[in-house]
């Protein structure tokens, strides 16, 4: 029975991990999506960056 209840307490500890890492992916891609965003509208205006500067300026490299 001990055996069941640990099994059950890791399963609840997986789900549990799961969810934090969907959440800190979404998370993650929405500060992508916003950094993606600003260059987007630098670029309309005539700035441009390197993939060199872009990652200096958001912490984000691009392949």
């Amino acid at each position: 029975m001990e055996d069941y209840e640990d099994v059950n307490s890791l399963r609840n500890d997986l789900n549990s991990l799961k969810k934090l890492v969907e959440r800190m992916a979404l998370l993650l891609n929405k500060g992508f999506v916003k950094s993606l965003y600003e260059e987007a509208t630098s670029i309309q205006k005539g700035d441009y960056l390197t993939e060199e500067e872009f990652f200096e300026k958001h912490k984000i490299k691009i392949h």
